[in-house]
């Protein structure tokens, strides 16, 4: 079938060899027109990165800006927040006051309540050895006679 000499890619049709599909972006040596597309979409491709970042720019000092006249001078409305926070700072502090003097109260209460009741026992203990003497005294009485 084949010759020594011949091989299987010479038996290939020549016309389909010789035809090629070209196209720009494809062929592996771009002509004159070829290169202007790829410039023209390079140039595209850079205005539109060089846009992308000149907007990102623009958002970071746009943020930079509004924090920083934030700190600046404060708006009216956080005044008044400033103000009712100091306020009910204030009121903590009274309420935290108030608390500390009634738990003192109290406590002075307990102390002179504790007072009271260990006199109490006191008197009660005294009483009992009172009671327990006269019970000793009875019962050798009774056994006396």
């Amino acid at each position: 079938m084949y010759s020594l000499l011949s091989s299987p890619a010479d038996s290939v049709r020549p016309e389909l060899t010789s035809s090629r599909v070209t196209s720009p972006l494809t062929s592996p040596r771009p002509n004159a027109e070829n290169y202007k597309e790829l410039a023209a979409g390079r140039r595209q491709m850079r205005t539109l990165y060089r846009a992308m970042k000149m907007k990102r720019n623009s958002r970071i000092s746009a943020t930079n800006l509004e924090a920083i006249s934030k700190m600046m001078a404060p708006v009216p409305d956080e005044m008044e927040t400033v103000d009712k926070k100091a306020a009910a700072a204030i009121k903590n502090r009274q309420n935290a006051e108030r608390a500390r003097q009634t738990t003192k109260q109290n406590m002075m209460i307990m102390k002179s309540e504790n007072q009271n009741l260990r006199k109490e026992v006191t008197e009660l203990h005294a009483e009992i050895g009172y009671l327990r003497e006269q019970i000793n005294e009875l019962t050798q009485l009774l056994n006396q006679s």
